[in-house]
């Protein structure tokens, strides 16, 4: 086996052993979260940073020449901005008083 390959056996639970060589070339240290990928019948497990940096990847390519945390925040004030438009116009109106005394019969 090269060191692409390495043999584990599912044990209790469902747990596998990361050999340790593997977890150095990761960046993995026990107490870790990893990202479990299941694609085309295999098991890809994945660094957190590497399933960052492969998001980063896949939006990069969607979003050529676009800046969409400016877009979102964008859009999040122009929703806001509405919602304070609807607010003022559903307020409950109170009648107002006049500085006339009242009358009483």
């Amino acid at each position: 086996m090269s060191l692409n390959e390495a043999s584990t056996k599912i044990t209790d639970g469902g747990r596998i052993v990361i050999p340790s060589l593997y977890r150095q070339k990761l960046g993995l240290d026990i107490g870790d979260e990893v990202i479990l990928l299941l694609e085309n019948g295999e098991i890809r497990i994945l660094s957190r940073q590497a399933a960052s940096d492969r998001a980063r990847s896949l939006v990069a390519r969607y979003a050529k020449g676009r800046n969409l945390a400016d877009e979102l925040i964008k859009e999040r004030r122009l929703d806001a901005a509405n919602d304070s438009l609807r607010l003022t116009k559903n307020q409950i109106r109170l009648p107002i008083r006049s500085s006339a005394p009242l009358k009483h019969d």
